[in-house]
């Protein structure tokens, strides 16, 4: 339920910006190697205002191509779904985390981490259901 609150303040009453949440599914996206899902995260983000100088700092794991805020959520959500939500951050991430954004921000990151890390799965799992389908039966050998 938590979650789910979390999720929806994140993206119906805009705990973080429209641009903190594409760079977070984007990154996440990444983490989970959705391919698919990060070439279409990534045309979103750049529509929601996210610039290609941005992404590229999310590819090149550079510190210094997002603001504070940002890269306190992008790092505090791929940390949580690199370990697939297990355990809590790092302690030095979810330090950073604290110092740039608020609780309730930090809640919506998760949120929107796990609600992603949920989609990639899915779409993953379909696709590769889908390729299965689509092979040929093997030749009987009667």
């Amino acid at each position: 339920m938590r979650h789910g609150r979390a999720l929806g303040d994140a993206v119906l009453r805009g705990r973080i910006t429209a641009r903190q949440r594409k760079l977070v599914t984007v990154a996440v996206s990444r983490v989970n190697a959705c391919a698919r899902c990060t070439l279409v995260h990534e045309r979103w983000a750049l529509h929601a205002g996210v610039t290609a100088d941005e992404l590229r700092a999310l590819d090149l794991a550079d510190p210094n191509g997002l603001g504070a805020r940002s890269r306190a959520a992008v790092a505090y959500a791929t940390a949580r779904t690199e370990d697939r939500f297990r355990r809590p951050a790092p302690a030095d991430v979810t330090a950073t985390a604290r110092a740039s954004l608020t609780r309730r921000e930090i809640d919506a990151v998760d949120a929107v981490a796990r609600a992603m890390t949920l989609a990639n799965l899915t779409a993953s799992t379909a696709e590769l259901a889908l390729a299965r389908l689509r092979r040929p039966a093997p030749a009987s050998g009667t």
